[in-house]
């Protein structure tokens, strides 16, 4: 019985003793890399995971000693057969499955490339291969790091890269001999060093993939191109970054996973999703790990296959003054796969699965962190005519089970899977479109987000004719009460009343006006409010509803960072004292000394510190912190002949000319006799959460 193959690649950059820049031991960094993978659910770990640039023997022996109990076959180090060169090949490939002999003999398989260039020619570049038992039997794993390019556009060495891709190519054909089946199921996994994001100036991604006859790129294509878009859409909406600079704060694309073009029903793995569940703070890597789960083809298995909901017949599909259900069954053919759903629309949307079955939601420009449910929702406590479609619709969903209500600001996919590894067969589910009207049908308000409750034409919504908007209001990081406007768009100048509601649904103001605009305001903290629109005649339907909010979110993830571009004074004297403090709208999140500060290096701990500081205090995640006015940076030198020197920089909260999201950054200046310090604080700011 087949079952996926979850295949993880991650450049940790475990450079030789020489080379390293980070501020951590290489033990510590090993420790951090190993610790993140064990950490994910039990059900997402990779069954094999492949490692580039583990150059150090230290880091080596440290990931084997914290890997080899949950995967107990490994390929520790691959190196050049006949010439002493200065450095191994960097590879490394830890498996749960037990390796299968290859034709060629022996559990693994090593070829140097012929050609490399520059500093790439001071290790044994070259391509490993071994088998396991993944979804077809065998399942071939080449795992790679191609030529580096050395320049900023990298646009460098692209003629070698493109002899390594015909080299992977041969060495794969050798080893499936006259099976095509042996060729077609297997996957090229590593830091391809192509740049295949939206940024790229070269051309090379699409040179590579190119699909002509008898190249690697004919035989072979990028996974994350192939599935990771919507249907009939081939915008890289999530592009795929997998790294992040660390001088610029820009996403790069470089790791990849690519499987045969064109794949059949018996023939060929595909990517049932790709996402880089794992980035680190830039002291251990500036790499994300990027995870597959790999299977055979379903129907509607991956995104770019996915069921175009909003395209389908509704079961209520006159009923236009309603909230609009669809039900559907579905069947997987193998254990473990994905069915996905594709709604072309931001907005609410319920979802009820039978038993057996879970479902997750993703933004369409996020395919690794999944939208949190904004509420639970019974079929009970919907209007009976809502209740009733979905109900008696072909999937029985039964009245009292509970759904996932889910909110997007952008269209979204939704990705159910057996709750069960194991499951297989058919099961069905039932998803439910928000029109508002009614409190449990209220439509959710996203910051900044223009929302057209599309009222119908000439007739009433719902029963009362009464629209419903949801505001989630969170906290802000000081906790203290903040004002809130929410703005009706009314261009008609018709007659309307907003009414705004607590979550009890108890009438805190109104407001009627024909105005353009209709402004109601809120003065408190976290809560659920409800808008109620009322119109005066059931023929006006242009309107649009604005949540205004005045928060910023730092968003904490490893773009959050104060990096050392030059330290206090002479560099070669020896490391800077600091302490250092940040505050959020003027309370402290971080306060913290550091007694080894070199140029180059990045605060230790900085994210870790800061998130469990956010944890402490609002008691939930630490993915943001919202805030009003600024994010403050106060650093102080506590060593040398400019002892008590201090500095410090502000990043402010985003105002209306500014995008989304920014990447921000503040400088720090401490000045010296013997040459002044540096340091950069660096953070991406949106104008809501990013995730």
């Amino acid at each position: 019985m087949a079952k996926a193959l979850k295949l993880m690649t991650w450049n940790v950059q475990m450079l030789p003793f020489l080379f390293q820049e980070s501020n951590l031991n290489i033990q510590v960094r090993a420790n951090r890399i190993s610790r993140a993978i064990l950490d994910l659910p039990s059900r997402d770990q990779p069954d094999v995971i492949v490692f580039n640039e583990v150059f150090n023997d230290e880091g080596r022996k440290w990931l084997l000693n914290y890997l080899k109990f949950q995967y107990p076959n490994s390929v520790n180090k691959l190196e050049h057969p006949v010439i002493d060169v200065e450095q191994d090949s960097g590879l490394m490939l830890f498996s749960k499955l037990p390796f299968q002999p290859l034709p060629t003999g022996g559990s693994h398989l090593f070829e140097v490339f012929e050609r490399t260039a520059g500093d790439d020619s001071l290790a044994s570049k070259g391509v490993g291969v071994v088998r396991v038992a993944g979804p077809y039997d065998p399942t071939t794993i080449a795992f790679t790091h191609l030529q580096a390019s050395y320049d900023a556009d990298n646009t460098d060495h692209m003629g070698i890269r493109a002899d390594q891709f015909h080299f992977i190519r041969e060495v794969l054909l050798k080893i499936a001999g006259t099976n095509p089946q042996h060729y077609a199921n297997g996957v090229i996994a590593g830091d391809l060093n192509v740049k295949g994001d939206p940024d790229d100036p070269s051309g090379e991604l699409n040179q590579v993939f190119a699909g002509t006859a008898n190249t690697f790129g004919g035989d072979f294509d990028d996974s994350w191109r192939m599935a990771m878009h919507p249907p009939n859409d081939l915008t890289d909406y999530d592009p795929g970054y997998t790294q992040r600079s660390t001088e610029t704060l820009i996403p790069n694309r470089f790791d990849y996973q690519c499987m045969r073009r064109n794949p059949n029903f018996d023939i060929g793995l595909v990517a049932h999703h790709l996402s880089t569940p794992i980035r680190l703070a830039s002291e251990v890597t500036d790499h994300w790990a990027l995870l597959g789960h790999l299977h055979r083809i379903n129907e509607n298995c991956s995104p770019a296959s996915a069921v175009p909901l909003l395209k389908l017949p509704s079961n209520n599909p006159t009923q236009l003054n309603k909230s609009q259900v669809w039900t559907r069954t579905l069947e997987f053919r193998d254990e473990d796969m994905y069915h996905w759903v594709y709604i072309e629309d931001a907005g609410t949307f319920s979802v009820w699965c039978l038993p057996l079955l879970e479902v997750a939601a993703y933004r369409r420009s996020d395919f690794t962190n999944e939208l949190e449910p904004t509420d639970i929702l019974s079929l009970a406590d919907l209007p009976s005519a809502v209740a009733t479609a979905m109900t008696g619709g072909s999937v029985r969903v039964h009245r009292f089970t509970k759904g996932a209500v889910f909110s997007s600001r952008e269209p979204f996919f939704l990705r159910f899977r057996g709750t069960s590894p194991s499951f297989q067969g058919k099961n069905g589910y039932g998803i439910l479109h928000h029109r508002g009207e009614s409190p449990e049908t209220a439509i959710r308000l996203e910051p900044h987000l223009a929302i057209n409750p599309d009222l119908p034409l000439g007739q009433p919504l719902g029963l009362n004719d009464e629209c419903f908007f949801r505001v989630d209001r969170p906290n802000r990081y000081s906790q203290t009460p903040y004002d809130d406007h929410f703005v009706l768009d009314n261009p008609a100048r018709v007659n309307v009343t907003v009414e705004l509601r607590d979550n009890a649904q108890t009438p805190i103001k109104t407001v009627q006006s024909n105005d353009a605009k209709v402004k109601i305001n809120r003065h408190g903290s976290v809560e659920t409010l409800f808008i109620v629109l009322r119109r005066s005649n059931n023929n006006d339907i242009n309107f649009t509803m604005t949540w205004d909010s005045p928060l910023s979110y730092m968003t904490l993830d490893e773009s959050f960072r104060l990096h050392i571009n030059d330290e206090v004074g002479v560099d070669w004297t020896g490391a800077d004292e600091l302490e250092l403090n940040i505050y959020v709208d003027d309370v402290n999140v971080f306060s913290n000394s550091w007694d080894d500060a070199d140029t180059g290096e990045d605060w230790p701990d900085l994210l870790d510190s800061v998130k469990a500081s956010v944890v402490a205090r609002t008691k939930g995640p630490a993915k943001w912190v919202a805030f009003t006015e600024r994010v403050s940076f106060d650093m102080l030198k506590t060593d040398g002949i400019s002892a008590h020197g201090s500095a410090g920089c502000e990043i402010a909260g985003l105002q209306p000319r500014d995008k989304d999201i920014e990447m921000r950054v503040g400088a720090i200046n401490i000045s010296d006799l013997f040459g002044d310090g540096h340091f950069t604080a660096h953070a991406v700011i949106g104008k809501f959460p990013l995730f």
